[in-house]
């Protein structure tokens, strides 16, 4: 379990860097709902760790990563806005929940 201090000092980063990535994987990152910087970071850990380029990003590769994706927003935020933040992305992709 990552420490509350751990959580605030990777997401107050001020030298996050910026993630680039296609219209999809931008309007994916908005559908997380959170800091724009913060989401495309964690969208794009989890996207990079399976060898998808975030300007290469397809429906379909999104579907089939929700579950990582889900993994590493618990550790950002808790299992209640992890659940409302999955259930709107299931939704954008189009996937059951």
């Amino acid at each position: 379990m990552v420490s509350d201090e751990e959580i605030s000092r990777r997401v107050t980063n001020p030298s996050m860097s910026q993630v680039a990535g296609n219209l999809f994987f931008t309007q994916a990152a908005s559908t997380l709902g959170m800091d724009p910087d913060v989401a495309k970071q964690v969208l794009s850990d989890v996207l990079l760790a399976h060898g998808i380029q975030p300007s290469q990003l397809t429906r379909d590769q999104l579907r089939s990563i929700l579950p990582d994706v889900e993994k590493r927003l618990h550790v950002v935020v808790n299992d209640e806005l992890t659940d409302a933040i999955m259930g709107a992305l299931a939704r954008f992709v189009g996937s059951p929940r």
